[in-house]
């Protein structure tokens, strides 16, 4: 019995040749891990290390310094352009006159881009200022500005009655004097009348058409100023040579509107507006006045205003 426990025995802890082998080489790789973590110390130097760390702390030091410096330097000089600026909008009021203003001018002068912008416009388009207030023309033109560069305007307060006069004095004869022109019917014009306009060109005319077509005409000569880049300058170049014949414009029958006519209106133009009209006209039936339109409630009130000349209620 003692005999066959220890066959077993032999049996159980014995080894085949390629077992015996994977054990040799795990020896031999312990054996090399073992050597190099004891000797580590004697060819890594922990001195070496540390000064390698400090020289990479001294040296992102150094760059966070000369950011800073840098970054100081650019603030300084953005201050002392800031103060200059500010110095100039002090002291920068000279004698101009707005029928040669340039753009750098008028913004040392307080100007807005957009009121220079407007300026030049009226000027392109044939516009001339005679005397200081009829700057006040422009609606961008505010009196503030007005009061602080009045004094700088080389123009005259008014034009002399007397000079006026003068002027009439050495006029040709009635008998070659150009006809005035009539207004011409922005709800009737073409395209071609409306190019001959002072001030509307090629696109502006196509814009006005388009515009006219979506409103069913012109009520008053101020919509135009809701037509895309009408400037307010444009507009009193234009506005003495125009006139609005309000009884052909053509209106939406309200109570056979769809959606889609409804929301194609420049003061609808939202679907949920125009779908809230309808659903009121679908619940309680056809409207009778403006006073029903006013019970939608999604239907403000300056909307109801806008589009009541639009509006057929038979």
């Amino acid at each position: 019995m003692w005999k066959e426990l220890k066959r077993q025995l032999r049996l159980l802890f014995a080894f085949s040749v390629s077992e015996r082998r994977g054990v040799l080489l795990l020896l031999v790789l312990l054996a090399i891990t073992l050597i190099v973590y004891v000797t580590m110390p004697l060819w890594v130097s922990p001195q070496k290390e540390l000064l390698q760390l400090a020289d990479a702390a001294m040296l992102q030091m150094q760059n966070h310094k000369d950011t800073l410096t840098a970054e100081n330097r650019s603030q300084a000089i953005v201050a002392g352009n800031n103060d200059a600026h500010q110095s100039s909008d002090l002291t920068g009021l000279f004698p101009f006159d707005p029928n040669r203003l340039s753009e750098a001018d008028g913004q040392k002068l307080g100007f807005t881009k957009r009121q220079i912008q407007n300026i030049q416009h009226y000027l392109r388009a044939g516009g001339h200022f005679k005397k200081k207030t009829d700057l006040l023309k422009l609606y961008s033109i505010d009196e503030a500005l007005f009061d602080k560069i009045e004094a700088y305007i080389l123009l005259p307060d008014s034009v002399s009655p007397a000079a006026s006069e003068n002027k009439k004095n050495f006029q040709p004869r009635a008998v070659f004097e150009p006809k005035s022109k009539a207004a011409l019917d922005l709800n009737s014009a073409d395209s071609a009348q409306l190019v001959s306009l002072k001030g509307i060109g090629p696109s502006f005319a196509r814009r006005i058409l388009k515009y006219r077509n979506q409103l069913g005409g012109f009520i008053k000569p101020e919509q135009l100023m809701e037509v895309w880049g009408f400037t307010d300058s444009l507009f009193q170049l234009v506005n003495s040579q125009v006139s609005v014949k309000a009884e052909a414009i053509q209106k939406i029958k309200i109570n056979a509107a769809t959606v889609e006519q409804l929301k194609n209106h420049p003061y609808i133009w939202r679907f949920n507006i125009a779908r809230a009209i309808i659903n009121y006209r679908d619940q309680h039936g056809p409207y009778r006045s403006v006073d029903d339109l006013r019970k939608v409630v999604l239907v403000s009130d300056s909307t109801i205003s806008q589009i009541q000349p639009y509006i057929d209620f038979e």
